[in-house]
C-alpha cells in the first residue's frame, strides 16, 4: 500500500483534511478526495496529464499512482513544518515544489529539501517506512541511481518510521560501515540497489526537539 493509504500514520488525520489545510489546489483535492470524473470534467489537462503517467505506476492505475504522489507531496509539507519547529529554515526543491502533476510525472532527482542554520546549508531527504520493515530488518533499501545521487549532494536522509513513530538521520556523505550492494532487486524491477544498515539504537522519537538535536549536530559539524 502506497502513501495516500498510510500517510495519515504520520499526518493523524487524512490525507485530505491535512491538504485543505496547506491550500492545495483544486485538482488536486478532487484526486484525493476520489472524485475522478468532476476532476476529468473540470480540469481535463490535468486528468491527461495523469494518464501520462502509466509508466511510472508500476501495478497501479495511473490514478492510483497520482493519488499516491500528491499524498506524498502532503506528507512532505508535513516534514516541512516539522523542519520549521528545529529553528532552521527550510524550503522544498525539485521540480514537483510547486505541487502539481507535470506530464509524464517528471520527477526530480535532487533531495527533497534545502535546509539553513546559522549560515550553513543542507540538503535533506525524506524517506518513510509505514510498516516497520526498517526496524524489523535492520536495512533501508535504496535504489542504486539514489543512494549515488545523495553520496554526490552529501545530502542528509530523515527516515520516518510511522509505524512505531521513530526517526532517523543518516549523513549520506560519510562513509558508513556495511553498505551492500545488490545487483538485481526484485521490488525495484530487478534493478541494482543498495542496502544501508541501520541499528535500532540510532532511532528516536519522531518529535521536532529530537530532530533539532541531530540537525544542529550535524550543521556544527560541517562547520568545524
Amino acid at each position: 500500500m502506497g502513501a495516500y493509504t498510510n500517510a495519515p500514520l504520520l499526518l493523524d488525520r487524512p490525507v485530505l483534511e491535512a491538504a485543505q489545510e496547506y491550500g492545495y489546489s483544486e485538482p488536486n483535492l478532487l484526486l484525493l478526495s476520489g472524485e475522478d470524473e468532476e476532476l476529468l470534467l473540470n480540469f481535463p489537462a490535468v486528468y491527461e496529464d495523469i494518464q501520462s503517467c502509466a509508466h511510472n505506476a508500476d501495478a497501479r492505475s495511473p490514478m492510483d499512482y497520482a493519488r499516491d504522489l500528491v499524498a506524498s507531496w502532503v506528507v512532505e509539507d508535513w516534514f516541512l513544518r516539522l523542519l520549521g519547529e528545529t529553528g532552521c529554515k527550510a524550503s522544498a526543491v525539485g521540480s514537483d515544489r510547486c505541487r502539481n502533476i507535470l506530464p509524464g510525472c517528471v520527477i526530480s532527482s535532487t533531495s527533497d529539501f534545502q535546509v539553513r542554520y546559522q549560515g550553513q546549508e543542507l540538503r535533506v531527504e525524506l524517506l518513510c517506512d509505514y510498516t516497520g520493515f526498517w526496524r524489523r530488518h535492520g536495512k533501508i533499501d535504496l535504489r542504486d541511481a539514489k543512494y549515488q545521487h545523495l553520496r554526490k549532494e552529501k545530502a542528509l536522509v530523515f527516515g520516518a518510521d510511522a509505524l512505531w513513530q521513530r526517526a532517523i538521520l543518516l549523513d549520506m556523505g560519510e562513509e558508513i560501515p556495511g553498505i551492500v550492494q545488490v545487483e538485481s532487486y526484485k521490488p525495484y524491477g530487478g534493478k541494482p540497489a543498495v542496502r544501508v544498515p541501520c541499528r535500532d539504537e540510532e532511532f528516536f522519537p519522531l518529535e521536532a526537539s529530537r530532530l533539532a538535536e541531530r540537525l544542529h549536530a550535524q550543521f556544527l559539524a560541517a562547520s568545524a
